[in-house]
């Protein structure tokens, strides 16, 4: 049971012999018997105190419980991230006062021709053309593979787009050998597959560009090595790549306002 300590208990819990008062310690039997009463308030005000302080953190985490089992799982940033993109929009693009040029907020985001486009939309018809390292260096995944041609599998990794489910894939569920970030640190002047926590990777760092430098100067694209080239940088591993050993990209995209607010 909490007890508050009175006022005069607690001076008398915080106050030396010699000042206390003289109509309650009025005797030498209770001047001798006050530095225990004294050491009783004392350990009762600590006890009081340390109930009190524990029932204050019991109160917060249970708020703190209500609130994420409430908004929890992302729900809450999610609805305020929306409301703020909207009212950025709204305030941006009023339907009320046309656009100059009649540009809706829609027309921001896609052409006219998108939703009229069925599977992958041809670019050399919108007259859309990639660099020439994507051009050249990225084979067409509808094609056949050429004979006598190494064709290196390649994940392009975009962040927060479920990227690490296709790598935990990829490295316990197929076992495959993957050049990506897990060989830095283990170079050396030739290629290799090491193993590590039951994963094969070849000994190149595809994440830096000294890592990817040093691929190609091995001739990573052309030896047939990697199972799967995995990489953020996806015009950096383009560029070991040439017009005969192309690479396959895939990838895993999300939609960039998703990607935004997770």
């Amino acid at each position: 049971k909490f007890v508050a300590p009175s006022p005069a208990s607690f001076r008398t819990a915080t106050r030396h012999p010699s000042h206390l008062d003289s109509e309650q310690f009025d005797n030498y039997e209770s001047r001798l018997n006050a530095p225990r009463r004294i050491l009783a308030e004392r350990k009762r005000h600590r006890r009081n105190d340390s109930f009190l302080r524990l029932m204050v953190a019991i109160l917060c985490f249970a708020l703190s419980l209500t609130f994420a089992i409430i908004y929890g799982q992302g729900q809450f940033g999610l609805a305020l991230t929306t409301v703020a993109y909207e009212r950025k929009i709204a305030g941006r693009y009023d339907p009320s006062t046309p656009h100059p040029d009649d540009v809706t907020p829609r027309d921001v985001f896609y052409p006219d021709w998108w939703e009229d486009e069925l599977g992958i939309p041809d670019m050399e018809s919108k007259d859309i053309q990639f660099s020439p390292t994507v051009e050249y260096n990225a084979a067409d995944v509808v094609a056949p593979r050429a004979p006598d041609r190494i064709e290196t599998p390649f994940f392009w990794f975009v962040p927060r787009s479920g990227g690490n489910v296709i790598r935990t894939l990829i490295a316990n569920c197929l076992r495959l050998a993957e050049a990506s970030d897990r060989g830095a640190g283990s170079e050396s002047d030739f290629l290799r597959i090491e193993e590590l926590e039951d994963r094969r990777f070849v000994n190149v760092d595809m994440y830096t560009s000294q890592g990817i430098e040093h691929a190609k100067d091995l001739d990573l694209a052309s030896s047939g090595v990697p199972d799967v080239i995995i990489s953020a940088d996806i015009h950096g591993v383009l560029s070991i790549f040439n017009n005969r050993n192309r690479a396959r990209i895939f990838a895993v995209l999300r939609h960039p306002m998703d990607r935004a607010i997770s």
